[in-house]
């Protein structure tokens, strides 16, 4: 069972690294009425959000995501306009998001990048994940008692100054929000 875990987990390093995402003007549209207490975002990629829902669920930078016995905290947002692997595509620049998150749960947690984390633009449409140094890279195992703290980096429009970050630590759960400025 851990060499199937090592896998799943190199399996989604790798996708990180070579997966790209656009952001997409998806019509596709989620139940948002005010009787949604639970609004579920899927955890597919390309996918817009209602822009009220990310208003009126988002939490600020450095306030705790709970989600059953696992913490997530955004500590800290940094731009650049490149990075060591790839610059952005024009017109747009990149959004490093640095989280820490404590697992507290008696078994042991997979994260990833790609699965668990999702940018949003104040329009609601799905940004693209850019690369992020691997030893930076919130793509790892977390130990119960652990807490991992990484970077995920998305493109975002050059005039950009917030974006929401959707955090997911287990896929049966919805997103939270975590409203960014810059």
């Amino acid at each position: 069972m851990k060499n199937f875990k090592k896998i799943i987990n190199l399996l989604f390093i790798l996708l990180s690294i070579t997966t790209m995402f656009g952001c997409t003007n998806s019509n596709s549209s989620n139940a948002t009425d005010d009787n949604n207490a639970n609004y579920a975002l899927s955890h597919n990629k390309n996918e817009s959000v209602d822009v009220k829902v990310l208003k009126d669920r988002s939490l600020q930078i450095g306030q705790e995501i709970k989600q059953s016995d696992i913490i997530s905290i955004v500590n800290s947002v940094r731009i650049e306009t490149s990075n060591d692997y790839k610059n952005p595509k024009n017109g747009n620049k990149y959004i490093f998001i640095n989280v820490s998150i404590t697992n507290n749960s008696t078994d042991s947690l997979t994260i990833s990048s790609i699965l668990n984390f999702d940018l949003f633009d104040t329009k609601g449409k799905s940004c693209e994940m850019g690369i992020v140094p691997n030893n930076a890279a919130v793509d790892r195992d977390i130990a119960p008692g652990d807490t991992m703290t990484g970077e995920i980096v998305y493109q975002i429009s050059s005039k950009a100054t917030e974006a929401y970050i959707g955090i997911s630590t287990n896929l049966d759960n919805p997103y939270d929000f975590v409203h960014l400025t810059f």
